[in-house]
């Protein structure tokens, strides 16, 4: 799935990981959109960072969509 594809679903709520962040070992980090208008990451536990994609993100084709967070 493409970022954009991507995007729609952090709109409506949703988290998104990229495939190589799992295989590099970052399974427990996210992107979404809790605090819009701007992406953010899960970094540890409950903490949030503001995230802005490289352009390998942005062209990336391997993103793969999570459920919504539980609040």
């Amino acid at each position: 799935m493409c970022l954009w594809e991507t995007l729609e679903w952090l709109r409506r709520g949703g988290r998104a990981i990229r495939r190589s962040w799992i295989e590099n070992g970052w399974k427990k980090q996210w992107i979404q959109m809790k605090n819009k208008p701007y992406l953010e990451l899960k970094i540890s536990g409950e903490a949030l960072s503001p995230w802005v994609a490289t352009q390998e993100d942005l062209l990336a084709n391997d993103w793969i969509l999570l459920g919504y967070p539980k609040e």
